[in-house]
């Protein structure tokens, strides 16, 4: 008699449950302590742009006023995004938690990852409308200091100086 390997329902859902803990809280935010250790608080970490370096790179206040559009523009659908992305991840824990419909919480992970995928690609395009808001001396000039600016970071343990 042959015997086929068979996933159990609860394997799977030990195994959803293990990607969603070690994968929703992926974002630009740092948890720390309060001093009292009573409770985690959300740092958010604050993420360099070519703002500010805008006399580095030699912007003009046209193209500074333009990119900062872009960039605002941006953070709100990335906010938009993560928000849709929490309400999501806390509808599958809800589903987790009273051993829901197993479809449900596929289509729930389905969303989550769609919708990061979506902040990627969109963090994308805005990079590259950034890109065509500048010449040619000053794309060199930003791709070199992001290179630099990448060494420091990984030089100094992760910590921008």
């Amino acid at each position: 008699m042959k015997r086929g390997f068979r996933i159990s329902s609860w394997y799977k859902v030990f195994v959803i449950s293990f990607l969603l803990l070690f994968s929703t809280k992926v974002f630009s935010e740092d948890v720390k302590s309060t001093s009292n250790n009573t409770s985690p608080k959300t740092i958010p970490v604050v993420r360099q742009t070519i703002l500010d370096y805008k006399t580095e790179v030699g912007l003009t206040d046209k193209q500074a006023k333009d990119i900062e559009k872009l960039i605002t523009d941006f953070q709100h659908r990335e906010k938009e995004n993560r928000d849709k992305i929490a309400a999501q991840d806390k509808k599958v824990k809800e589903l987790l938690a009273n051993e829901g419909d197993m479809k449900e919480i596929a289509k729930g992970i389905r969303e989550i990852y769609r919708l990061r995928g979506e902040i990627l690609i969109d963090d994308i395009e805005t990079g590259r409308k950034i890109d065509n808001c500048l010449t040619k001396e000053q794309k060199d000039k930003w791709k070199e200091m992001r290179k630099s600016l990448q060494t420091n970071v990984k030089n100094n343990g992760g910590e921008k100086k």
